[in-house]
């Protein structure tokens, strides 16, 4: 047996409840090396729990009763131990081992099989079971007091990453480390185009006069199930160079418009230097990415992740659909905020407001599972273009930050040029959002 728990579980023999209640946080039935002391510290946790004054005979009598171990086999653990003192030394050995052991297990299986994705599902899994802890409030505060004192001392900066979108900026701060935004629309808005633009905004800033960024290029990842990376590539040239995406699908034409070459030429040397990965890995988890972007995070890789889109994740069979979805949201949650990175979720709205010619602006109860996806949601943000329905209405973007759990909402207008894959510009339409909130609070 393991000295170090022979030394918990004889520990809590000795010192009682108080002793458990010092581990429990720790450690589980399943991270001790033997059946004997993982049934008896299960033993230990159940008379800790009752409302039964501690005995240390009470647990000698129930292991022998349910045929884990005799009295004297007990009493021998607990003389061997002498002290709890020690205990939670013992314990943080006993869960490290416990830890190690399964990671030599995980290795060995995924040797067998050669499944590369299910090994890092599993590894993460691991990973995320290990017990959190909880840091003194002052800890925090002081993070937070520095960072104020630093946006200060800049000239009052963002907190948060520049999309290149001014409007936006203004309204979020920029995007915030552990926080979701969703990009919201019907088929065919742009949701895409959207949330490319802000990837190669982020990881392409523009530069000066003297050819030098204008902000640091910042690490991105973008998952796209529905595009291949090559389509990505040709719709990120296109927007970056402002060149109509029709001139990449029949180069021919660039004969005519040599400008337009130059243009490109310079556009794909930055994307090729750019801080940007993609993925159009089709048919995955939301295991699998969390997994990579991990790995990315620990390399230093990664500052923002990109999800387009969520519908495509393959679910885990669950008893209905939105308690699918809420588990993919909830664990995009749990990336953001355990990495303290954003992170740009595309979603499909629902259909149903279409009627014919009279087709309103789309709401946050449009999303497919609406509550599933608005509770793990920071902020929202609803594309519409009128022009795509009636095509006497005026062209354009009509940006709707519909909701934001710790800021303004409101609208925003922006221009399409969707022959280059892009939006731009823009124009509020929100009138002392900062001030009043933007009246969305019932949105919350």
């Amino acid at each position: 047996m393991s000295v170090a728990a022979e030394n918990v579980v004889g520990g809590i023999l000795l010192a009682g409840r108080d002793a458990y209640w010092r581990v429990a946080p720790i450690l589980s039935a399943e991270d001790f090396p033997s059946r004997t002391l993982a049934d008896l510290y299960r033993i230990c946790g159940e008379v800790a729990q009752s409302s039964a004054a501690w005995d240390f005979f009470i647990v000698a009598d129930e292991a022998e009763r349910q045929g884990v171990c005799s009295s004297a086999d007990v009493i021998a653990i607990a003389s061997a131990t002498g002290s709890a003192v020690a205990i939670r030394d013992h314990a943080e050995r006993v869960k490290s081992d416990a830890v190690g052991r399964r990671v030599r297990a995980i290795c060995a299986d995924g040797a067998k099989t050669g499944d590369v994705a299910t090994v890092q599902a599993q590894l993460t899994a691991l990973l995320l079971s290990q017990p959190a802890s909880a840091v003194p409030a002052r800890d925090a505060l002081n993070r937070m007091w520095a960072g104020v004192m630093a946006r200060y001392e800049s000239g009052d900066a963002l907190s948060g990453i520049q999309t290149g979108i001014p409007l936006v900026d203004e309204m979020t701060g920029g995007l915030q480390a552990g926080r979701v935004y969703g990009i919201g629309a019907r088929a065919k808005m742009g949701k895409t185009i959207l949330a490319m633009n802000v990837c190669a905004n982020i990881a392409c800033p523009p530069v000066d006069n003297d050819g030098l960024p204008i902000r640091k290029p910042r690490n991105v990842a973008a998952w796209s199930l529905e595009m291949s990376d090559e389509e990505l590539m040709q719709r990120m040239a296109s927007a970056m160079s402002g060149t109509r995406s029709v001139l990449l699908q029949r180069p021919t034409l660039l004969d005519d418009e040599p400008e337009a070459m130059t243009r490109l030429n310079v556009a794909i040397k930055t994307l090729r230097e750019a801080p940007l990965r993609i993925s159009d890995r089709t048919d995955v988890t939301i295991e699998q990415i969390e997994s990579q972007a991990r790995q990315m995070h620990a390399g230093g890789e990664l500052d923002l992740l990109c999800i387009d889109y969520l519908g495509l994740l393959r679910m885990p069979k669950m008893d209905r659909h939105d308690l699918s979805v809420a588990h993919c949201t909830r664990r995009i949650k749990i990336i953001a905020k355990e990495l303290r990175i954003p992170v740009l979720l595309v979603f499909q709205l629902n259909r149903g407001s279409e009627n014919g010619m009279q087709v309103r602006p789309p709401r946050p109860s449009d999303a497919r599972d609406s509550g599933a996806i608005e509770q793990d949601l920071d902020a929202m943000f609803l594309l519409h273009r009128p022009s795509y329905y009636d095509k006497n209405a005026p062209k354009g973007l009509r940006l709707d930050l519909a909701i934001q759990r710790n800021g303004p909402t409101g609208l925003i207008h922006m221009n399409d040029e969707l022959d280059c894959c892009r939006f731009t510009g823009g124009a509020s339409h929100w009138t002392d959002a900062i001030q009043s909130n933007g009246g969305r609070d019932d949105d919350l």
